[in-house]
């Protein structure tokens, strides 16, 4: 009896332990915040996308942080990790306000802040994983080209809601990279001081990832730069680390900007998602064919974009090859013509071409759809060879210049070079 009452006592034990541990594990294991969303309609992801859109060209922040449930993704990162129901939403809280914080504003700021004299246009809206989608382009006021394919749910109270995106540049979901940043931060915090002390240099130093981040938000791209190499190498050669040195050198360009990208495409050689930064990376080099076949690929993976054909334009422009650039930006042309600043750089790349009939053709069009008017060329060094030309002289005598009224000058029209060092979006 004595054996058999041992033995139901370590039953009860097993079970009371068990029973606790139990307990334990579902106060830790968190239900997927998205789980909680419904499906939005094709149409409602459409007017979220083509309102964000809208709103971020304008400069304004606010209608993309009211979309975009960040605290929600922030949690779907930490999926993964057992915390109790209180340690969960707090690591959300203060990670959620301590990356706002180091990134000198809210994604919303960064976004619209980015878009400044750039602009933002919904592409399509497509299905994946049962979700609706919004792929946004996202060109910078520098040109630096992005897109982000912006997952749609409906809340409770049945808005359309932004509950992760995927980052073209870096080819990665928003939730992934916070899980980059996040999951190193609580393994590092849970670690005993034994294993700090085994560890040694090898501590992951979030704080001095912040520090870099900050300095970047600043501008002090040199001083940021500078800081990462610092890093512990396991969060320099972490997916998240790799590109926060790109965005830090991009600013900074040449041999800096070339080895950051060289770093990345050889710590992930068969990632077909980084097409978008080899541009760049092809164009420092001069290698153009290649250059021009990573804007292909980039093409294929969004599904189409007539933009694309600008920055086709923008590389055959700087390799010579101007005849083929003509073409690419007159394509551009003919599917967004709104877009004042193609038609400035099409108007560049009839200067280089020495197309004095193109040149005459497109200041034209400036002129007739922009409503601009423009000085005597003759003095503008970038118009030098056009003003000796007979187009030039049939473009003076056109019956818009007799009007002696004062615009704007070609020479604002100065667009940068594919692989200028340009600041990234977030």
């Amino acid at each position: 009896m004595r054996a058999t009452i041992i033995i139901l006592l370590c039953v009860v034990a097993a079970a009371v332990i068990g029973g606790g541990y139990v307990a334990m594990e579902r106060a830790r294991t968190a239900v997927s915040p998205l789980a909680t969303y419904g499906t939005a309609s094709a149409d409602e992801a459409r007017a979220l996308g083509e309102h964000l859109a809208t709103s971020l060209s304008a400069g304004q922040a606010k209608d993309f942080d009211a979309a975009f449930d960040l605290p929600a993704v922030v949690g779907e990162a930490l999926v993964p990790v057992r915390l109790f129901p209180a340690e969960r939403e707090r690591f959300i809280t203060n990670f959620t306000a301590g990356m706002n914080k180091a990134t000198a504003g809210t994604l919303g700021v960064q976004l619209a802040a980015g878009a400044k004299g750039g602009m933002v246009k919904l592409i399509r809206v497509h299905e994946v994983a049962g979700r609706q989608r919004a792929l946004v382009r996202f060109v910078n006021g520098d040109d630096a080209l992005n897109y982000f394919d912006l997952v749609i749910g409906k809340d409770a109270l049945g808005h359309a809601r932004v509950i992760d995106y995927y980052n073209f540049l870096n080819g990665q979901m928003f939730n992934q990279i916070v899980a980059g940043v996040a999951l190193p931060s609580i393994a590092e915090s849970r670690k005993t001081s034994l294993e700090r002390l085994i560890d040694g240099g090898n501590r992951i130093d979030m704080a001095a990832f912040v520090e870099v981040t900050k300095l970047a938000a600043a501008g002090k791209h040199a001083e940021a730069v500078a800081r990462w190499k610092e890093l512990p190498e396991p969060l320099r050669a972490s997916r998240v680390g790799l590109f926060l040195r790109m965005q830090c050198a991009q600013a900074i360009g040449g041999d800096e900007y070339q080895q950051a990208i060289d770093a990345i495409t050889s710590a992930f050689p068969d990632d077909g998602s980084l097409a978008l930064i080899q541009i760049d990376g092809f164009v420092l080099r001069k290698d153009w064919n290649h250059a021009l076949a990573s804007i292909d690929q980039v093409d294929r993976s969004v599904g189409g974009d007539p933009y694309l054909d600008c920055t086709r334009a923008g590389v055959l422009r700087v390799a010579g090859r101007f005849a083929e650039a003509e073409l690419a930006m007159s394509r551009y042309l003919a599917a967004e013509p709104g877009v004042k600043k193609a038609w400035w750089s099409a108007v560049d790349i009839a200067l280089a071409a020495k197309d004095h009939a193109e040149t005459a053709r497109l200041l034209g069009e400036l002129e007739r759809r922009f409503h601009i008017t423009f000085k005597d060329l003759a003095n503008t060094k970038a118009y030098a060879d056009f003003a000796t030309s007979p187009e030039y002289a049939q473009w003076l005598a056109r019956p818009s210049a007799q009007t002696g009224r004062q615009g704007e000058r070609s020479t604002e029209a100065a667009v940068a070079e594919p692989g200028a060092p340009e600041p990234a979006a977030p």
